[in-house]
């Protein structure tokens, strides 16, 4: 709050370096769990729990690893989004939240409703990052529109992704 009623400079910064270390952690965390996902379901669920599936899309089995790389997206989403609307927050625009979050909660609880009969857990997955990425459009669209043109370091962003190329090389194995 302090640097939005500052400067736009301080806020920037402030904007960059939070969204930074959110990357930071965000990217290990859904790159490794999008390699390791299979691993992971047959520690936390048995190994029977890797390939059973209920949902098919096609011919295609969804099981319990898919689920979880789909729901890593949205808590990658979700990272970001806080951020974002905390901003909004901050800056004093939370009226501006108010109309799109619950078209947001509508429209999730409406396509949950309608898809779950259909495609079952793979369906509220798939919404849930829907959902997720809308959040985060508004709330940054807000910041843009009406608060600042604030955004991350695209050369930071590119060092993150090349950091993490490597670390997603070296637990490939484990897979």
């Amino acid at each position: 709050t302090r640097y939005l009623a500052t400067s736009d400079a301080a806020m920037a910064g402030a904007f960059a370096k939070a969204s930074h270390f959110l990357i930071l952690i965000g990217l290990p965390v859904l790159l490794i769990g999008m390699v390791l996902a299979k691993p992971l379901v047959a520690v936390l669920g048995g190994a029977e729990f890797t390939s059973a599936a209920t949902v098919f899309l096609g011919s295609h089995a969804i099981a319990a690893p898919i689920i979880l790389q789909i729901l890593l997206v949205a808590v990658f989403l979700s990272y970001l989004s806080h951020l974002t609307t905390y901003v909004v927050v901050a800056a004093g625009q939370q009226s501006s939240l108010v109309i799109p979050n619950i078209l947001f909660a509508v429209c999730n609880i409406g396509l949950n409703i309608l898809a779950i009969p259909h495609y079952s857990y793979l369906a509220a997955a798939a919404i849930t990052v829907v959902t997720e990425l809308a959040v985060l459009a508004v709330s940054f669209g807000i910041i843009w529109f009406k608060i600042g043109r604030f955004i991350p370091n695209i050369h930071y962003i590119g060092r993150a992704l090349v950091a993490n190329a490597i670390l997603v090389a070296l637990v490939w194995p484990l897979r």
